[in-house]
């Protein structure tokens, strides 16, 4: 914490107890700098033949840094350094400066003595480890280190919000300047506002400066006299009234109205130059901080003493430049043409034409943008099709010759005839000249999202050109997206062999074409097929995707799927039954399965741990069908699984057999986390039921059980404790009341599962183990 106290003379016999002073506020434990500046004009200092007086110790544990401004050896003064030096252990700087900030300078023979003054009473009493620095007058000159305006008041916001006030009063005074008129026509008016300093005339005769901090303070100088003037009028005019109405007790109507005019005029005037000089002064003291440090940026060799200094907090001071102490700032325009280039070819298109208005030399800059993105989905009606059409046109005319990194267009598909540039059209034509634009700029990246809102009954698509991507265009890509396309490769087509990533998107496709195309794609690593209707024929990949690492498969009629991708770490599927013959991936880590329609804990059981025997993170989105008991004991088991996540928004039978997932922890022989959601709507036990025992089964990495949508069904009931039974390693378990999952049940329900819930595992919870209801009724 740092403190300045700017002083008068009144200060030069009591000093030491302004020291006092601060010591005894709440803030004194953490001030480390203070800093005091005296204004002791002229005085001649004489302490040898006075006695040093002594305040009360008062310990200041963390001042660090002290700094005395117009030091002139007077008693007080003297006082007040060995009081600091006396009550500061830990003092590390102490700097007496001997020059005056403000006044007139100090005489040089007062300031000899000062120094001696300081030298002799501080030789013995000052610690070896504190610096010491004493500034003497040179010859001719006085060394003056630092210049300060200092600001006082109860805060700085409290001053930026006074002086902003006044700001605001003095500029609508000179908007009624415009509006009053004066009775003194010989006057000239000139107005000065901002820096136009054109002579107006408004017909009235006071002279107005204002707007520039020098002018403002100056025309705040004019006002006062013109005030000051006005005044004297209006005592010369009562003066002469007087005189020519002696017999008269009262002076005239008239007299008394021009007399009142001028004072109030006056007193205005006065009141008003006052403000307009002491905001010129303001803002003329931080125009002169901003100056000079523009000069230090200017000149960063030369050594600059003077700093000017406004009472803000430092983290209002502007932004922090965000570069390492001791490093050049570099400029963003001293930067290479080429490393200009390269940095806005980073930025979308969009940015880089936001960009490219800041300066007349980054006007054609958007044409080098080498990722083209083009979203017309929010665009309706012909007119705004064609100026899109347009648009895309000229951009790609402006991009020919050179290489386009990325190509995405984004528009509703429609095959009638449509008015382009006058002439009708179709939009076929048009994307067709885009994909080969594409294809002759070396596109690594082509995107085009062609789908309509409604797109159910539409059964027209875009035929997509492979007859325009030729051996060189076709190598090249690497990124494609297609939705709401066509595909038809012709016979003699070599395929993507850099295709990296391939999404389709409600694409009428046939297997045996897409069989063909995904062969020839040997590098692929991400693949997406949504919404493809291959008329549930089977989907058989010849060649071995050995790099393919992302694989979803969504609402797709498919029959039966065959590819060996052996380095698959995410699968993702939706849809009836797992159309999927056994994944043979050892690095898979993530298969998210959501079955649409009901199924049985057999199927799941039966069928999941043959597909993926070595998935670690399984999810499972289904309805399950508890119409039979049973406990199922398979051979299949998931023998890497540790994380399991089972959701289930309805389930239809007995609520009873819930119980029964308990094959899946017996599927798992390393299941470390269970996750399990609930949604049984409609569901209410009356109190605590009769609870049935399973057969014990050890799941000995089990560490973490949590459960939402807990109702205290009893199924819901053995279920929990046959699971925290059997779980010797058990360290988190939390059950929620609420429903996470479709729609949330009555409160009151709710609140029975939190009793239930309590009620059962009270006795058989491990003390090492963390457990928590959360209960929403409560």
């Amino acid at each position: 914490m740092s403190v300045t106290l700017v002083c008068g003379n009144f200060m030069q016999v009591f000093s030491a107890q302004v020291l006092k002073d601060v010591a005894a506020s709440p803030a004194a434990p953490l001030i480390e700098q203070l800093e005091l500046d005296f204004n002791d004009d002229g005085y001649i200092s004489d302490v040898e033949t006075e006695a040093l007086r002594s305040l009360p110790k008062c310990t200041y544990d963390h001042l660090k840094n002290v700094s005395i401004i117009g030091y002139v050896g007077c008693i007080g003064h003297v006082e007040l350094l060995v009081h600091i030096v006396e009550n500061a252990p830990a003092l590390e700087a102490l700097t007496i400066d001997r020059t005056q900030r403000r006044g007139r300078p100090l005489h040089e023979y007062s300031a000899r003595l000062a120094g001696i003054a300081a030298r002799g009473y501080l030789d013995e009493k000052i610690l070896p480890t504190t610096k010491l620095d004493l500034y003497e007058r040179q010859a001719g000159c006085y060394a003056i280190s630092t210049v300060r305006f200092h600001i006082s008041g109860p805060s700085p916001t409290a001053f930026l919000a006074m002086l902003a006030r006044l700001r605001a009063a003095s500029d609508a005074a000179r908007e009624l300047d415009v509006c009053v008129r004066h009775g003194d026509d010989d006057d000239d008016y000139v107005v000065l506002h901002g820096c136009d300093r054109r002579r107006q005339h408004y017909g009235h005769g006071r002279s107005c400066l204002h707007g520039c901090s020098g002018v403002r303070a100056a025309g705040g100088l004019v006002r006062i006299v013109s005030g000051a003037r006005h005044v004297r009028s209006a005592v010369g005019r009562y003066l002469a009234a007087a005189d020519d109405d002696e017999e008269h007790d009262e002076l005239s109507v008239g007299d008394k109205v021009l007399i009142a005019a001028d004072v109030v005029v006056g007193a205005y005037d006065v009141v008003v130059g006052g403000i307009d000089v002491v905001v010129g002064v303001c803002d003329l003291a931080e125009y002169a901080r901003g100056a000079l440090a523009r000069l230090r940026r200017m000149c960063p060799g030369v050594g600059i003493p003077v700093r000017f200094r406004i009472g803000k907090k430092k983290e209002d001071c502007g932004p922090k430049r965000i570069r390492k102490p001791g490093t050049k700032e570099v400029r963003f325009e001293d930067l290479s043409e080429d490393m200009q280039n390269m940095i806005f070819s980073k930025l979308p298109l969009k940015e880089t034409v936001r960009t490219s208005v800041l300066s007349s030399k980054w006007r054609h800059l958007w044409k080098i943008s080498p990722k083209l993105r083009f979203d017309g989905s929010t665009m309706r009606g012909e007119y705004m099709l064609e100026k899109l059409v347009g648009n895309v046109n000229a951009t790609l005319k402006q991009q020919r010759g050179r290489m386009a990194e990325a190509l995405e267009v984004k528009l509703e598909f429609q095959s009638r005839l449509v008015a382009f540039t006058g002439e009708k059209s179709i939009l076929v034509d048009h994307l067709n000249n885009w994909v080969g634009s594409a294809a002759s700029s070396c596109t690594t990246s082509l995107a085009l999202d062609l789908a309509p809102k409604e797109f159910r009954d539409r059964h027209d698509r875009y035929m997509f050109p492979f007859e325009l991507l030729d051996g060189k265009a076709a190598s090249c890509l690497q990124q494609i997206q297609l939705s709401f396309v066509s595909l038809k490769p012709p016979t003699q087509f070599s395929g993507f062999p850099k295709l990296k990533k391939l999404s389709l998107h409600l694409v009428q496709v046939i297997a045996k074409d897409l069989q063909g195309l995904l062969s020839s794609c040997s590098n692929l690593e991400w693949l997406s097929i949504f919404r493809c209707n291959l008329n549930d024929d089977e989907l058989k990949v010849d060649c071995a995707l050995s790099r393919l690492l992302y694989l979803r498969i969504a609402n797709c009629e498919i029959s039966k799927i065959e590819m060996y991708a052996p380095k698959l770490k995410t699968f993702i599927y939706e849809g009836a039954q797992l159309p999927v013959d056994p994944i043979q991936a050892q690095e898979l880590e993530v298969a998210d399965i959501v079955f649409k329609g009901d199924i049985t804990f057999q199927y799941a059981l039966t069928v999941l741990p043959v597909v993926f025997p070595c998935v670690q993170n399984l999810t499972v989105h289904a309805n399950f069908g508890l119409q039979f008991p049973w406990l199922l004991s398979t051979k299949s088991k998931f023998i890497q699984l540790k994380y399991l996540k089972l959701l289930l928004p309805q389930c239809s039978g007995d609520m009873d057999n819930i119980v029964y997932l308990a094959s899946f922890l017996k599927a798992a022989p390393l299941l470390e986390v269970l996750e399990i959601h609930f949604n049984v709507p409609g569901y209410e036990d009356a109190g605590i039921p009769v609870l049935r025992s399973l057969p014990k089964c050890p799941y000995k990495n089990l560490k973490s059980i949590y459960i939402t949508g807990f109702r205290g069904l009893k199924g819901q009931a053995e279920f929990l404790v046959h699971a925290v039974e059997n779980a010797p390693a058990l360290e988190v378990l939390t059950i929620d009341t609420a429903t996470k999952i479709g729609v949330r049940s009555a409160q009151h329900i709710e609140s029975a599962g939190g009793y239930v819930a309590r009620s059962c595992l009270a006795s058989i919870v491990s003390p090492k183990t963390k457990f928590q209801i959360v209960d929403t009724a409560r």
